[in-house]
């Protein structure tokens, strides 16, 4: 990532396309699809996925290959872009932030030097990173590899008379990949915002909940929901993971429920399979009457 050290009080300050006012969104795309390594320490090998037609190769740069961790960075990018879509103005793929309204958004109190260590990390690998998917965004399917992040720069103030350098902006230029899904597909998403304090795998059951549930309860084997998840672990101890998270119910928005399927009867299944179930939580009767009074008095 450019470090660009410079006097912005004297060159005027970068227009910001922060604070976001809204919520966190995310493209379905990749919010459906294992793009992210999902494990803390660094990981170097080459990674391949198949989900149904769908291809994923990914290579990592020399940071390691991009976390579920690091994917924040572009929730909130493709959160600012989406603000500005809403509001009709025009959208490109450079976007401009201070990583104080980021670690806002993603519920980071008080972030000290150590996050915005982690933070610098993170983009690192977001730009290193390399992917190959035969995946179509915008009606296009990019064959060659591309990178999460094109461009990044780091912009600091001057810091010869204090001796402190102080990061003022953060400039990101978005892959066409990305871009194109959320400008041409507009297949967006809102997260909820527990979804920050949530682990590795538990999030990428969350976004494959939020993807296929919103007509009713998802229902799939074992195997194939393992193959979406993407992790590299044993498939019994993925579902051991499974089971503890239907035990502790603290999945914000769904429940998961783990059932061996002994006749066949779901229609992707067979018979003595395991089948697990996604499904939304029931509304807070209390939560929505505000809204109802609203309408009838509307």
């Amino acid at each position: 990532m450019a470090q660009v050290r410079n006097n912005v009080e004297q060159q005027g300050v970068l227009p910001l396309d922060c604070p976001l006012r809204g919520e966190i969104r995310g493209e379905r795309s990749i919010m459906d699809f294992p793009f992210f390594a999902l494990e803390k320490k660094t990981q170097l090998d080459e990674i391949e996925h198949s989900v149904g037609s769908t291809s994923i190769k990914i290579r990592a740069g020399g940071g390691g290959i991009a976390t579920m961790y690091d994917k924040e960075i572009l929730l909130y990018g493709a959160s600012l872009i989406c603000e500005r879509m809403r509001r009709g103005e025009e959208v490109t793929q450079e976007i401009v932030f201070t990583a104080h309204d980021f670690f806002r958004a993603t519920g980071t109190r008080n972030p000290g030097k150590r996050n915005y260590d982690r933070f610098n990390e993170a983009l690192s690998r977001l730009q290193g990173t390399q992917i190959q998917t035969n995946l179509k965004t915008g009606g296009q399917i990019h064959r060659g590899w591309f990178s999460w992040v094109e461009n990044a720069q780091a912009v600091y103030d001057d810091g010869s008379a204090s001796g402190i350098e102080r990061l003022r902006a953060v400039k990101l230029r978005l892959c066409d990949f990305l871009f194109r899904a959320i400008q041409r597909d507009q297949q967006i998403y809102s997260y909820h915002h527990d979804y920050f304090r949530l682990g590795l795998i538990e999030r990428r059951i969350y976004e494959i909940a939020r993807s296929h549930c919103d007509e009713g309860p998802y229902a799939v084997p074992l195997d194939e929901l393992y193959a979406a998840v993407g992790t590299r672990t044993a498939i019994r101890k993925f579902k051991a993971q499974l089971m503890e998270m239907e035990e502790q119910n603290a999945l914000p928005q769904y429940t998961v429920t783990v059932r061996e399927n002994m006749d066949g009867t779901s229609k992707r299944a067979k018979a003595s399979e395991t089948i697990v179930t996604l499904a939304e939580r029931p509304r807070d009767p209390v939560a929505i009457l505000p809204s109802v009074y609203a309408a009838i008095a509307a």
